[in-house]
């Protein structure tokens, strides 16, 4: 039979040296990257101090008047106007608020890795064939062995 705490799970000590520990930690990142509410109209990343592109920083600054308009908009249309049904689908608000696009810089580098594996492991099955066959191994490498590719 178990006992129950009156107590909220919050209370506990380990939930509060966590709140310490985060608290602290934010601390820490203004000390060391300065105050971030102290940039003039720029989202700032706290722990990078990376200034959020423009664009972003607009979409940000104007997403309540965009919801405003929105909700406006659905007022009149559905409730008062009656020209469009009440169960029509909203329109939905495509914002570049903090994803920025991938750059494909990543996916080279993960294509040159695959392919040094995959050369890796073609040559270890091709000198352990030469081993096995006593064949020449300075004319094995002496050979292309595979059609390279170039990556651009």
């Amino acid at each position: 039979m178990s006992v129950t705490s009156a107590c909220h799970h919050e209370n506990s000590q380990a939930v509060q040296a966590a709140f310490v520990s985060d608290v602290q930690k934010l601390v820490n990142s203004f000390q060391q990257f300065g105050n971030p509410f102290e940039e003039k109209n720029d989202l700032v990343v706290i722990h990078s101090r990376r200034i959020i592109s423009k664009e972003h920083c607009e979409s940000v600054f104007n997403l309540y008047q965009t919801g405003k308009n929105q909700y406006e908009h659905f007022v009149n249309t559905r409730l008062i106007t009656a020209s469009e049904s009440l169960f029509a689908p909203v329109k939905r608000n495509k914002l570049s608020l903090f994803t920025a696009p991938k750059t494909t810089m990543a996916s080279k580098t993960h294509s040159k890795l695959a392919a040094a594996r995959n050369n890796s492991a073609l040559f270890c099955r091709l000198y352990i064939a030469c081993q096995i066959r006593d064949s020449d191994l300075e004319q094995f490498f002496c050979h292309e062995n595979q059609v390279t590719t170039r990556l651009v």
